[in-house]
């Protein structure tokens, strides 16, 4: 103000500018009616700015804002699934570096599983820059974030010198490394060598936000240098990047997969099922979804397509109760190691005291295997206490004994933790933010023209089942059940299969850390020999349904009606084969015979197209 006041008073400014500056604020009042209305109320300012669409206005704004400047080794954006360890570093001109990045620190860590945080200030020895340089020899990618903002009476408006040549330093690290300017952009003219710059202009956190989206590709970069850089950039320089969905890449390839295609074709011949629906994933990308035959045996019936929905029947187990269960465990509200009865009171007694949530997930609880839960009791709440009360098969850990009871009261528990039933909850952590649109339990009336029907009469004579789940005991139950009871298409089933094979990650969305994917689906050797991981099964040693090339640490799980999800890591390959082969009746053979022939062909069509481009 002191400033601009001499400079009017010597006539360095014009008065003619500060005329026109005037007049233009004077117009600006009277266009938006200011001189007539009455004061703002101060006490009310905090009520109106805090309105949802002023703050979703202001996240637009802050996204709008960053700048990419410079890009030179193709680093943005980072893919957040290929990464395991990132170290974030908060560079400041003043002391107390670490509290300004905290959410640079917190929105990494949201996506990335380790995060490894450091600070460089004028305090920061040569000692401290070594140690930060070791720190990101063991990440992956580094982020800088530099703090350099204006602010009155502060003075000079770049790092001190000393900062710099420590940096200079660090910044020759051989990884990929994003520096990210959360104040003046000029600070680029101390550290001309940072190969990739980005600008967010401020430290707030909706731009420290603003610029980890833009990061990780989340957003599109469209930004622009409002000001010129001298010697380096330009005013109205800045790089595009698109947006990046982190979703599956459809690139079909039917002439690889023709001889898997072939088997299909051949079941259909041989009416091991009217239909199939087949979706295969290889390092990314969708290379097959399609339908074959038609939804029944009947010549008018619909053909089955991409978009036909199957009963999943014990693929229920995994891509909603299993799934369910990890995000619950992750955020430490299920509990393996402790006995059912701390989250079922009811289910005591003897050997049921010692009887744990991981034995029910490795199907060795010793929980009786099936049971029609229809002649024992008048509704879900008693049909619960029939489980409850049932007497073991055999010790806990004993053996592997498959058991769908031993599910339902796995379901039981996680509804007990959270208080919301299994689908709610299911669809809440899972397929809401997966965009899994087609998949659910009881599905609508409206989607009946495309779910392929399952048996006709089943267990309990009800006719031409179709749109209501197959399995008797998950109808009993009201169609909603740990076991039992869910409906999805192929593609819906690939996209959680890829977001496993991710490591946990999709649509920019962390559901798990690789860690707890890779536990979860081990072998847990309980008891020993048993091919049951947590919820999920590997293949066994020989005659697998997923046949014979699936490598060591693949899993899945297989269903009645005639369905199979198989997802190999090491490969990064999923397939998922869904068929009514229940229609017109569950008496019909053959499937086992048609998975492993038709997972065999995928795998050695994918085996030796690798092998042909090394």
């Amino acid at each position: 103000f002191r400033f601009l006041v001499e400079a009017a008073r010597t006539g360095r400014i014009p008065r003619q500018r500060i005329d026109s500056a005037v007049r233009r604020i004077l117009t600006a009042k009277a266009d938006f009616g200011l001189p007539s209305r009455p004061a703002f109320d101060p006490e009310r300012l905090e009520t109106v700015l805090a309105r949802p669409e002023f703050a979703r206005k202001a996240e637009e704004i802050a996204e709008a804002a960053v700048t990419l400047v410079r890009d030179r080794s193709g680093t943005v954006p980072l893919h957040a699934e290929a990464l395991d360890t990132v170290l974030v570093v908060a560079v400041a001109d003043e002391e107390g570096a670490a509290p300004r990045a905290r959410v640079l620190q917190r929105e990494v860590a949201r996506r990335i599983p380790t995060v490894l945080f450091g600070t460089v200030d004028p305090r920061s020895t040569r000692r401290e820059i070594e140690r930060l340089t070791l720190q990101a020899d063991s990440a992956q990618a580094v982020v800088v974030g530099l703090f350099v903002s204006w602010r009155d009476h502060k003075g000079a408006l770049a790092l001190p010198d000393t900062t710099v040549k420590l940096l200079q330093t660090f910044l020759a690290v051989d990884k990929p490394l994003v520096v990210a300017s959360f104040g003046s952009p000029y600070v680029l003219r101390q550290l001309p060598q940072v190969p990739t710059y980005l600008c967010a202009y401020e430290g707030s956190g909706l731009a420290q936000r603003a610029a980890v989206r833009a990061l990780f590709g989340e957003i599109p970069v469209n930004g622009r240098l409002p000001v010129s850089i001298p010697g380096l950039h330009r005013m109205g320089d800045g790089l595009r990047r698109p947006a990046r969905k982190m979703v599956l890449v459809p690139a079909p390839d039917d002439t690889l997969l023709a001889e898997a295609y072939a088997v299909l074709e051949r079941g259909i011949a041989d009416s091991v099922f009217p239909g199939a629906q087949v979706a295969v994933v290889h390092r990314g990308r969708l290379i097959a979804s399609r339908g074959f035959g038609r939804q029944t045996y009947d010549p008018d019936s619909p053909r089955v397509t991409p978009n036909t929905v199957y009963d999943l029947a014990s693929i229920t187990k995994v891509a909603a109760t299993t799934v369910t269960a990890m995000r619950l465990w992750e955020q430490g509200k299920l509990l393996l190691d402790v006995p059912v009865k701390s989250y079922l009171p009811e289910f005591t007694g003897g050997l049921k005291d010692s009887v744990t949530v991981r034995h029910l997930l490795t199907h060795s609880s010793g929980v009786h295997w099936w049971v029609d839960l229809w002649n024992h009791a008048r509704d879900r709440a008693e049909a619960l206490e029939y489980v409850y009360r049932l007497p073991l098969d055999y010790a806990p850990g004993d053996s592997m004994i498959y058991s769908d009871l031993g599910l339902i009261l796995l379901g039981q528990i996680l509804e007990t933790i959270t208080g919301k039933p299994l689908d709610r909850l299911a669809d809440q952590l899972v397929f809401r933010p997966m965009g899994m649109r087609n998949t659910r339990f009881n599905p609508p009336q409206e989607w009946l023209p495309r779910i392929a029907p399952t048996e006709v009469g089943g267990g309990l004579n009800r006719g031409l089942i179709h749109g209501q789940v197959h399995d008797e005991n998950a109808y009993f139950l009201g169609g909603v059940s740990a076991h039992a009871g869910l409906f999805s298409t192929a593609e819906d089933l690939a996209a959680l299969a890829q977001m496993l094979l991710n490591g946990g990650m999709y649509r920019h969305h962390r559901f798990f850390s690789p860690a707890t994917v890779k536990y979860w689906t081990t072998r847990q050797n309980l008891p020993p020999g048993s091919p049951r991981a947590l919820g999920w099964t590997t293949p066994t040693d020989e005659g697998s349904s997923a046949g014979d090339y699936f490598s060591p640490g693949s899993f899945g799980h297989t269903g009645f009606t005639g369905t199979s999800l198989w997802i190999d890591p090491n490969r990064k390959i999923a397939v998922v084969l869904l068929t009514n082969r229940v229609h017109p009746t569950r008496e019909r053979g053959g499937i086992y015979e048609v998975r492993r022939a038709f997972h065999n062909a995928v795998m050695r069509a994918l085996l030796d197209q690798e092998v042909s481009s090394q």
